[in-house]
């Protein structure tokens, strides 16, 4: 080999080497570091514990809503709707059973 091919091998294998080191750079900024992570998952899974604790307190609030409900339709249908549908059917009945006997 000549002095000018022995350069021109050590140019290319250095060119390689510099593509190499681009590379691996370039990946190492993609990667994160495991503390990194670490403290990214504690805060995601922190953030989904929270999420669930507000889920489940909805829920009540909403099931204790609708117990509420339940109650306020049974109150008014025993306090209000019977009595009045019973005063009513008093006042009716005698009209629809025994109007018609002057004959």
């Amino acid at each position: 080999m000549t002095p000018g091919e022995i350069a021109r091998s050590l140019a290319r294998i250095e060119a390689g080497q510099a593509d190499l080191r681009r590379e691996i750079s370039e990946r190492l900024d993609r990667t994160v570091s495991i503390e990194m992570y670490q403290v990214q998952h504690k805060q995601i899974t922190d953030e989904i514990a929270e999420l669930k604790s507000e889920i489940d307190a909805t829920e009540q609030r909403i099931t204790a809503g609708e117990q509420q409900r339940v109650t306020d339709r049974r109150w008014w249908l025993t306090a209000v709707l019977l009595p009045v549908v019973g005063l009513v059917a008093s006042y009716v009945a005698p009209l629809l059973g025994g109007g018609g006997g002057g004959g």
